[in-house]
């Protein structure tokens, strides 16, 4: 391949620590295709908020639980409003009344306070709530030593777990749940939140579908944000994950994690940012080795050809991304068709939607279509994401930017011929420098949200590879990769991590054009 593209009045240089191609760029039919194909979307009503407040008594006998996460030792102080990781273990027992297009779940969560600071409670995330009727929490417990209450505040999305005393460092609280889930029904334009729970005549998707802690920051407490139309408003620590989930015979479940099966029982196990899977009486599946790794792509009998492309397309990109950016950390990558119109990425697995795979078979089959830059756009999100957390509400480009801008290590690697129209379709040959650091609550169309934070924070990262050249532009991602892995990062972390790889000279008028 030629090296004749990594010259100063490129925005993105050829790769040097792989074989040098050249650049890329897709055509307009796919603008927006990121995690999700544009369009408009209406920013929904307010929602009213749904409180359940129940005091009781609290009794001495505790429900028996899994043994709680081993304390670690005592934190480092973090500044005020730094991110502090938590230590939480999730257990599930789902049944997925597939007929009926519900879930009934009983959810224990094994919280260690390893804050260093005493706690009042525990704040959780409702994602399901801001649809009012969609996850009706029947029952809650929180246990402490031998002392057990049922104390909680659900308000709309925002759930608080009080304790009756303060849960002192090194303590121990189980909070036991039992809820049911009615999914909206999908449709195959939904995209961004709407992608990732719901049903249709196909399968059923479960994606971020249960009550979660939300992260915890230094000096401030739990961090609220907001659910979102536009964007993916969601911010999870990296927790231990075991589900077992029970479907109808004929279903297959297709989750995150390591999978043992015993009949019509399915149970996964992962340590990651979230619990996804996707059920269908359709599914037909396929798996290919990429290295030490196994991806498995399941599709619906018609888009069989395209199950199998996205399965080698993902396998050979899994091993150009391990080699860019470290070790993926599991040992299997899934991918689910799912009836929406874009891609949803969770650890260990993506929804990729039918909308997609349909649109496909309208075009001119290869490399110039959505199907094929979402491949690389949303494995690159299992490092960016899944790896290497974020803000998504408030710092959405340090997760996005670099999933748009990773479409182009895959087109130089496998496809040079195409890698200068996918650079030109984002538009980024002719694009100026401009903010990329807005909050998804900027933003009430997909439209302005994509052109900000995916296409210009492509630009921005691709000035960067520039100014770095490959040599310590790829160190740089591989260091920024392990030194926050299963952490939450942030802007400052990002520019602290590249001062250890370019001068204030180097960097410093990249942020003054893209940063306000």
């Amino acid at each position: 391949m030629s090296n004749k593209m990594a010259n100063t009045s490129n925005p993105c240089p050829s790769v040097q620590s792989v074989p040098k191609v050249r650049v890329v760029l897709l055509a307009l039919t796919m603008l927006l295709s990121a995690c999700n194909t544009p369009g408009p979307t209406p920013v929904p009503s307010a929602i009213p908020p749904t409180q359940t407040a129940v005091i009781v008594t609290p009794t001495p006998s505790p429900t028996p639980v899994p043994t709680p996460t081993p304390v670690p030792p005592t934190p480092t102080p973090y500044p005020p409003g730094a991110f502090v990781p938590t230590a939480a273990r999730y257990v599930f027992h789902i049944d997925v009344d597939y007929e009926n297009h519900t879930l009934e779940a009983r959810e224990t969560v094994i919280f260690t306070n390893t804050l260093g600071v005493p706690l009042a409670d525990l704040g959780f995330y409702v994602p399901p709530n801001h649809e009012p009727g969609t996850l009706f929490l029947e029952a809650l417990t929180v246990t402490v030593g031998s002392q057990t209450t049922r104390v909680y505040d659900l308000q709309a999305d925002d759930l608080h777990v009080p304790f009756q005393s303060p849960l002192q460092p090194g303590q121990t609280a189980t909070v036991e749940m039992a809820f049911t889930v009615e999914p909206p029904r999908m449709r195959t334009t939904s995209i961004f939140g709407g992608g990732g729970l719901g049903w249709s005549e196909n399968a059923m998707n479960a994606g971020n579908w249960y009550p979660v802690l939300r992260p915890y920051r230094a000096g401030e407490g739990w961090y609220a944000f907001d659910w979102h139309s536009v964007g993916d408003p969601y911010v999870t620590d990296w927790a231990d994950y075991e589900a077992t989930i029970t479907a109808p015979e004929g279903v297959t479940v297709v989750a995150n994690g390591d999978l043992t099966r015993q009949g019509n029982a399915w149970t996964y196990r992962i340590r990651g940012r979230s619990l996804a899977f996707a059920a269908s009486h359709r599914y037909q599946s396929e798996a290919a080795p990429a290295g030490a790794v196994t991806i498995e792509s399941y599709w619906f009998p018609e888009h069989e050809p395209l199950g199998r492309l996205v399965l080698t397309e993902t396998a050979r990109c899994l091993l150009l991304d391990t080699d860019l950016f470290g070790p993926y950390p599991y040992d299997v990558l899934r991918i689910a068709e799912t009836d929406f119109n874009g891609g949803q990425e969770f650890s260990g697995i993506t929804f990729l939607g039918s909308g997609v795979y349909a649109d496909y078979l309208k075009q001119t089959p290869g490399p110039r279509t959505i199907l094929y830059t979402l491949i690389p756009h949303e494995l690159s999100h299992q490092w960016w994401f899944g790896l290497v957390g974020n803000d998504q509400c408030r710092e959405p480009w340090l997760d996005e930017a670099l999933a748009q801008y990773s479409e182009l290590f895959f087109y130089e690697r496998f496809y040079p011929d195409d890698a200068a129209f996918r650079w030109e379709w984002m538009g980024n040959t002719v694009r100026r420098p401009g903010p990329i650091d807005g909050t998804i609550y900027d933003y009430s169309k997909e439209r302005a949200y994509k052109d900000a934070v995916y296409l210009t924070g492509a630009l921005f990262i691709g000035r960067l590879r520039e100014a770095l050249g490959d040599e310590r532009f790829f160190a740089f991602l591989q260091d920024y990769a392990a030194t926050y892995r299963g952490r939450l990062a942030t802007t400052d972390d990002f520019f602290a991590m590249l001062g250890r790889h370019a001068t204030p000279e180097e960097t410093d008028p990249l942020r003054r054009a893209f940063f306000r």
